[in-house]
């Protein structure tokens, strides 16, 4: 069909910039002690409730690494326990509109009070980088650099505390929702 002016013909006119709801921080029960919820059901609502992507970022630190995962067992075998929950999500959500993506939200040893969200690495890097939560932030952000990853200070004000000094992240969480928290 041609328009009067002999142009192509006219689609749906550009409503503006299109919104994609995305769950950036999300816990499965499969693998920390934090997430509540199996991902199964995590993705039925997140589908429900329209959002396109989820990000599952489960604890990767000391306590689950090495403590529920199993002291005597290899650093692959802990990873599998860790990445339980991630790929029951990605399954559960297959052929779905909704895509579910690898994070985690790392601890470092010793430093209890701070989490880092991090965003773009695969299974692969996990498996090749035994116990990296082991190392100081500033190594940390290096080898998140190094690898293309992006890093955010996770609930920094979350009990009335506020954000480190932003040397080695790449942003910081505004807004965390957890229920059982002051974020």
């Amino acid at each position: 069909m041609k328009t009067d002016q002999g142009s192509e013909p006219c689609h749906a006119k550009d409503t503006g910039p299109r919104l994609y709801a995305a769950e950036m921080h999300c816990h499965t029960r499969e693998t920390g002690p934090c997430g509540r919820v199996p991902a199964e059901h995590l993705v039925r609502e997140y589908i429900k409730m329209g959002y396109r992507y989820l990000f599952i970022t489960d604890h990767m630190h000391e306590k689950v690494m090495e403590d529920r995962h199993g002291k005597d067992v290899s650093w692959e075998e802990r990873v599998d326990g860790y990445l339980a929950g991630y790929r029951t999500a990605k399954k559960a959500a297959e052929g779905t509109a909704l895509t579910v993506l690898l994070a985690m939200e790392v601890t470092l040893k010793g430093q209890d009070t701070r989490d880092f969200l991090i965003y773009g690495e695969d299974e692969n890097f996990i498996y090749e980088h035994p116990y990296f939560y082991c190392c100081d932030y500033p190594d940390l952000y290096k080898l998140v650099r190094e690898n293309g990853f992006l890093s955010f200070h996770a609930h920094p004000y979350r009990y009335g505390g506020k954000p480190i000094e932003p040397v080695c992240y790449d942003g910081i969480e505004i807004f965390n929702a957890h229920p059982r928290h002051l974020s």
